[in-house]
């Protein structure tokens, strides 16, 4: 090691070696996820956090923080390929509605043995309207080309044996389709019928429903 001091720290940590030469200590904490540039691709990011040496202490408070702010914004535990609720038995499904935690409909969720996996919002590229109906209110997302907002919702596990079941309670102009993520990624969600867009209520400037209910 004293012969080659350089050549044994990178063989020791290939992500490590500038912190260990330049006698500091670091953390890496996890900070969601990632969508490699020019695909959709989405992959695991984090961040590694450095400090002077026999820092480690308040090295690690401030890791802890900023972990704890992250899970608050719905980070998922593992890649998603390694995350057990990810699995093959179920199918993740975005809900903006009144199907998020607390809310009217949610007793569906729970009925279907659906788990809430993270709480975020779909790109900005999506307006939401009040689907007309009277109670319970619903609302209803469309994608737009152009004038759209990024809208907070719920991502839920839900048993694929159970998807269908569920489908058959989902009222026109709603229905399940494929919704885009704020980190690229999709997933199967509920959207509406464009022709909505004319005569409903805009009510995306809350920039959720939950948001929208507590006006």
């Amino acid at each position: 090691m004293r012969r080659d001091p350089v050549k044994t720290n990178v063989r020791m940590g290939t992500y490590t070696n500038f912190v260990n030469i330049l006698d500091l200590c670091a953390v890496a904490v996890p900070a969601g996820l990632t969508t490699l540039p020019g695909t959709r691709t989405v992959m695991p990011f984090g961040v590694t956090m450095i400090a002077p040496a026999f820092s480690e202490e308040k090295l690690l408070a401030v890791a802890a923080a900023f972990h704890a702010a992250q899970m608050e914004k719905g980070l998922i535990l593992g890649a998603p390929e390694a995350n057990p609720s990810a699995g093959n038995g179920t199918m993740r499904l975005a809900v903006c509605g009144a199907h998020m935690s607390g809310m009217a409909l949610n007793w569906q969720m729970q009925e279907a043995g659906a788990t809430l996996a993270r709480v975020c919002a779909t790109a900005p590229c999506y307006r939401m309207k009040l689907v007309p109906g009277g109670e319970p209110l619903r609302p209803g997302l469309v994608r737009v080309e152009e004038g759209g907002v990024s809208i907070g919702l719920e991502v839920w596990d839900m048993p694929r044996r159970a998807v269908g079941a569920f489908l058959e309670r989902i009222p026109a102009p709603l229905g399940l389709g494929s919704v885009e993520l704020e980190d690229g990624s999709w997933v199967k969600g509920f959207v509406c019928e464009s022709a909505l867009l004319e005569k409903a209520e805009d009510i995306s400037g809350f920039g959720s429903f939950r948001a929208y209910l507590n006006k």
